[in-house]
C-alpha cells in the first residue's frame, strides 16, 4: 500500500511525502520544521506508524515516500479513513472475483477450501513415496514417512495447481484483513466464519491450546539452511526451521521441514526454491505459511509437516 499523505504527530496536520521532506530539510527554528522521521502515522485516528524514508537527506535523489514504521501493524478498521474508503470502493463493485475454491463479492469472501481436512484438490490415486530417494546419515533422524496429497491424472494436476494458487490468494486476503481491511468471511453454505480460527501463529499455538495434529494454516518466521551434497547432488536439500518451539504430546521442538532440491521440481515451485536459496545465502528469516497438520517423527525428537517432501512446497506460501 502506498501512502500519499500521513498525519504528522509533530505538526498535528496531514502532510504529503514532499511536504514532510521539505519541512525536515528546513532550518531549525523555522515554521513547520520537522525533527523526527518516525513521528508520522496513517491518520489522526489511526495509529499505524509511518516513517519518511529520506528524512532530512538533501542528497536523496528519489521521490520522497512514507513506509510502514514497524512490522505486523494493524490499521484501525473503524476509524482509519483509508480502510473506510477501501471498504466503500469495494461496495461499489458490480462483478465478483472468482477463485473457484473461494470468491469475493464486494466485502464478503466465501471460502470453499477444505480447512478441516487440509485438502487442496480431490485426488484420484495417491502417489506412494519411495523414501530411498532421499536419505543420508546426517539427516535421516529428521526424515519421516509423510502422506502424499498429489494425484497422477492431468485433470487432477491442473485442479491441484489451481487450488495452490487459490491458497496463496486466500492468505493474501487474510494478511490484508490482519492489517485492518474490513472483510467478512463465510463458508460455502454462506454461514459467517472467523477465518482467524483457521490461521495459527506458531508462537501462540501452545497458549491457544492448538493441537498441531489438527489441520490449520500455520505461520511463523523461519530460518533456511542450504545443505549441498557434492558427491550426491540429488541428495542436496534445504532445512527450514520455524522460530517458535511447539509441543505434540511428549515431543517439544522447533517444527522443521526438509526439502529435497531435486525431488521438489514440479510445476510452480521453482520460484520458491529460488527464494529459499536466497534466504539461506543472505541468512535472512522468511515468513512462511503452511496448510496442513504436523506429526511427531518416529524418533520422538522432531516435529514435521504431514506432507511428503515432493509435495511440501505446494503447501507452503512464502510471504
Amino acid at each position: 500500500m502506498s501512502f500519499q499523505s500521513a498525519y504528522s504527530l509533530e505538526l498535528k496536520q496531514y502532510v504529503t511525502p514532499k511536504e514532510a521532506f521539505d519541512f525536515s530539510c528546513s532550518p531549525i527554528g523555522t515554521p513547520n520544521h520537522l525533527t523526527n522521521a518516525k513521528m508520522f502515522q496513517c491518520g489522526e485516528k489511526c495509529s499505524f506508524k509511518l516513517t519518511l524514508a529520506n528524512f532530512n537527506n538533501l542528497g536523496f535523489n528519489k521521490t520522497p515516500y512514507f513506509t510502514p514504521g514497524a512490522r505486523n501493524q494493524r490499521h484501525d478498521p473503524n476509524n482509519c479513513q483509508r480502510m473506510i474508503e477501501h471498504y466503500q470502493q469495494r461496495e461499489q463493485e458490480v462483478t465478483s472475483e472468482n477463485h473457484i475454491s473461494f470468491y469475493r463479492e464486494k466485502n464478503k469472501l466465501i471460502v470453499d477450501l477444505d480447512l478441516v481436512k487440509g485438502i487442496l484438490a480431490t485426488v484420484t490415486n495417491p502417489r506412494q513415496k519411495d523414501e530411498s530417494n532421499f536419505s543420508s546419515e546426517s539427516n535421516k533422524d529428521e526424515m519421516h514417512r509423510q502422506s502424499s496429497h498429489s494425484s497422477c491424472t492431468d485433470e487432477d494436476k491442473r485442479t491441484f495447481r489451481s487450488h495452490v494458487k487459490q491458497l496463496r490468494d486466500l492468505i493474501k486476503y487474510f494478511l490484508k484483513y490482519q492489517s485492518g481491511e474490513k472483510y467478512t468471511f463465510y463458508d460455502k453454505y454462506k454461514r459467517e466464519i472467523q477465518l482467524e480460527r483457521y490461521f495459527v501463529n506458531l508462537k501462540e499455538a501452545n497458549q491457544r491450546g492448538i493441537n498441531l495434529e489438527d489441520v490449520h494454516i500455520y505461520y511463523d518466521t523461519a530460518t533456511v539452511k542450504s545443505i549441498d551434497n557434492k558427491e550426491n547432488p540429488e541428495k542436496s536439500y534445504f532445512l527450514v526451521r520455524f522460530h517458535s518451539k511447539c509441543t505434540i504430546g511428549d515431543v517439544s521442538n522447533y517444527p522443521s521441514i526438509l526439502i529435497n532440491k531435486n525431488a521438489a521440481s514440479h510445476h510452480g515451485v521453482k520460484e520458491k526454491l529460488k527464494i529459499l536459496e536466497k534466504a539461506a545465502k543472505d541468512k535472512q528469516p522468511l515468513k512462511l505459511f503452511y496448510f496442513g497438520k504436523f506429526i511427531k517423527h518416529s524418533s520422538k525428537k522432531y516435529i514435521n509437516p504431514d506432507v511428503s517432501y515432493e509435495d511440501i512446497l505446494d503447501y507452503l506460501v512464502i510471504s
